[in-house]
């Protein structure tokens, strides 16, 4: 899921064009991989702890290639609430040693992240295209959510990883049916084929 948000990130570096994209996704990516670092630090999880960290990376990644290519400016409102989640989380751990707070915190900012392709929603609908909407993002988030799901439910037995999950997976499922209702964007098919 990373590697597609890096490589529409690079795309708008390489193109000082950012398609109508909204920066909400990379810093949903951003914000939820960092929380979800922090929990599996507090667990001891490194399953957990290791993906999450590349994307927050990623995420970071992502961000600033948005700032520094995009025609529009990140509102500062955006990095403002996402610091804070972050901050709030840490303290969670660190300052009330609440790790069920930070999983529910976390399990918001999942589902937030599998819905925040949906941002584009409106434009999909009114335009009749998915040229808002990037396909590999759309289809890593189901493979992405589908993973998380199983190993939430068969391995760890955690419902901080698979709730969200199987909640992500349903609301990725609807972002890939709206490439069967709309199509691709003809940009987008060239990339599939």
């Amino acid at each position: 899921m990373q590697f597609s948000a890096l490589s529409v990130a690079f795309e708008v570096r390489q193109t000082r064009n950012e398609r109508h994209l909204s920066v909400v996704p990379f810093l949903a990516l951003l914000t939820n991989s960092a929380v979800w670092t922090a929990y599996g630090w507090f667990k001891g999880e490194l399953p957990v702890m290791l993906p999450n960290l590349a994307g927050t990376v990623s995420g970071l990644t992502c961000v600033l290639l948005y700032h520094r290519f995009s025609m529009y400016v990140i509102p500062l409102q955006y990095m403002a609430i996402s610091l804070t989640v972050v901050l709030g989380a840490l303290y969670c751990i660190y300052g009330l040693r609440d790790v069920e707070a930070v999983g529910f915190l976390g399990c918001f900012l999942a589902i937030f992240m599998f819905a925040s392709p949906l941002v584009a929603l409106g434009r999909v609908i009114s335009d009749s295209s998915t040229r808002s909407m990037p396909f590999y993002t759309s289809f890593s988030g189901w493979l992405n959510s589908l993973s998380w799901s199983l190993y939430g439910l068969l391995v760890s037995h955690d419902f901080m990883l698979y709730g969200p999950n199987l909640t992500g997976f349903a609301l990725s499922s609807f972002q890939l049916l709206l490439y069967v209702v709309y199509g691709f964007d003809s940009r987008e098919e060239d990339k599939v084929r």
